[in-house]
């Protein structure tokens, strides 16, 4: 070939790779399966863009007391540096970001601070409890791959044992010699745990199992790719006596062991590479399981709960020191309470009052509030539920009124609060989210589809990391506070 042609060759090259990378910065395209070849992005704007300033405003100060020096806004903006690139702003950028509400000091604060330690020895457990709208890891998912494509990890968390719906990545099946035992199915205090239950084996000859199967096509890949298998378990064994088989082959199962109370916390290496693991336990020994979790050894884990049915009135049916020890166990380090659409009365009916609902959602904050002081709680608002009606499907009536009882409870409470319901869009939007294609939500009008979990899931992670960037920004902004500004330093 001509040395011009090859010249004219690799400039066409150049110019559809410096596209690629100027238009499609982090991008993924799937090539096979869960093969994927990432975009690298090679302009650093948004480590140092504190031009693309969330529209919520961090509204306390963090030590006013200390504050000696007067800066401009503009002065604060030129000196503040902040890696941006948690804001995952070309991905969202069409996704709103609504604010968090909370009275006094933002309680996700302790949150915010445990992202920014990077000793951190294990990953930071995200609990999302919910009922029907996030079965099947609906919003959870998304949630998850935001966070730990933004702060690391990977892996899909908790395994449900005895949901109706399995996860979007895995399937879990166990053994007739289990028992299962939940908080739907008992109204006395009990010890189930953060999971809400638990499966016991019968004293039988036969050995109780459980196995888990990955699914050829998952949503996020980064959700089966991990490296560490955790049970949390009640034994009446020893450990050792536990067996994991994958590829048909007997594992050398050297569990770490963490114990409190009555649980015991047991991790081991296993290959991300399986499609289906065993996990064997000895008969004629009861024991209890409260659940299965696949995860890294860093970064964040986002847990999914998921209780159909369920109001949220669910944590005081645990008896307390079981809860505690099962939030410290797992190391979580923030609870996402969501619930309020099971709450919601028919529309024929009309609420007098919502006092004991928000009693009712005050009780229970309040109970996890004291037994896990140090995990903040953020409390999702009701989505909207419509009902039909001679002109159309409508807003429920009684929606506003569950808000309120549930906004009311969260702040007495001392939780932080975000209102799906306004997020969406407020009065009438499920008939919106009905109307765009795809559709967004179920034929119900109570439920969201795929992709509506999905931008839910989406504007939740925005409205969090916007409250993140306020808080980093206004915590670099005191600590510039308590040195001459630059103009001040020219006078000296």
């Amino acid at each position: 070939m001509k040395p011009y042609k090859s010249f004219l060759f690799l400039l066409v090259l150049a110019i559809v790779a410096g596209n690629v990378l100027y238009f499609y910065p982090g991008a993924s395209i799937p090539v096979y399966k869960s093969f994927s070849i990432r975009i690298p992005t090679l302009f650093d704007e948004q480590k140092k863009d504190v031009g693309v300033q969330p529209t919520l405003a961090y509204n306390e100060k963090m030590q006013p007391n200390t504050l000696r020096y007067d800066w401009t806004q503009e002065e604060l903006a030129d000196n503040i540096q902040i890696d941006t690139s948690f804001l995952c702003s070309n991905q969202l950028k069409n996704i709103p970001a609504y604010p968090i509400e909370y009275t006094g000091q933002n309680p996700l604060i302790k949150f915010y601070e445990k992202l920014q330690d990077s000793n951190r020895s294990k990953p930071l457990r995200i609990a999302h409890f919910g009922d029907s709208q996030i079965e099947g890891d609906h919003i959870s998912s998304t949630l998850r791959d935001y966070f730990q494509r933004s702060f690391g990890g990977s892996g899909c968390g908790f395994l449900p044992l005895f949901s109706p719906v399995n996860a979007n990545s895995f399937e879990v099946n166990y053994s007739p010699e289990w028992t299962k035992k939940t908080v739907l199915n008992t109204s006395r205090q009990n010890n189930f745990g953060l999971t809400m239950g638990y499966i016991s084996a019968s004293e039988t000859d036969e050995q109780p199992f459980v196995e888990i199967r990955k699914f050829p096509y998952v949503a996020y890949p980064t959700s089966t790719r991990f490296e560490n298998l955790h049970l949390l378990v009640s034994l009446n064994t020893a450990v050792d006596d536990i067996q994991v088989v994958v590829r048909q082959q007997t594992m050398d199962a050297e569990f770490q062991i963490d114990t409190l109370g009555g649980f015991q916390w047991l991790s081991m290496r296993v290959p991300a590479a399986f499609a289906n693991l065993k996990i064997l336990f000895p008969s004629q020994k009861r024991s209890l399981l409260y659940g299965v979790f696949l995860d890294s050894c860093e970064g964040i884990a986002v847990d999914n709960y998921s209780l159909r049915g369920a109001a949220g009135y669910i944590f005081s049916c645990n008896t307390s020191n079981v809860l505690k020890e099962s939030f410290t166990l797992t190391n979580t380090s923030l609870i996402i309470f969501q619930f309020g659409v099971n709450a919601v009365p028919a529309a024929s009916v009309h609420l007098k009052s919502t006092q004991p609902y928000e009693d009712n959602w005050y009780k229970e904050l309040s109970y996890m509030r004291t037994l896990a002081p140090d995990v903040p709680i953020l409390v999702i608002g009701t989505s909207d539920r419509s009902s039909k009606t001679p002109e159309g499907f409508e807003t429920n009536p009684n929606i506003k009124c569950i808000l309120t009882a549930q906004r009311n409870a969260a702040l007495r409470a001392g939780c932080a609060f975000w209102s799906l319901f306004d997020a969406m869009g407020g009065e009438n939007s499920m008939q919106e989210w009905m109307n765009q294609k795809p559709r967004l939500c179920a034929k119900d009008f109570v439920h969201f589809s795929q992709h509506g979990a999905k931008q839910v899931g989406e504007m939740m992670y925005k409205s969090i990391a916007s409250d993140y960037w306020a808080y980093l920004y206004e915590k670099q902004a005191d600590s510039l506070r308590r040195t001459p500004p630059p103009k001040e330093l020219e006078m000296e």
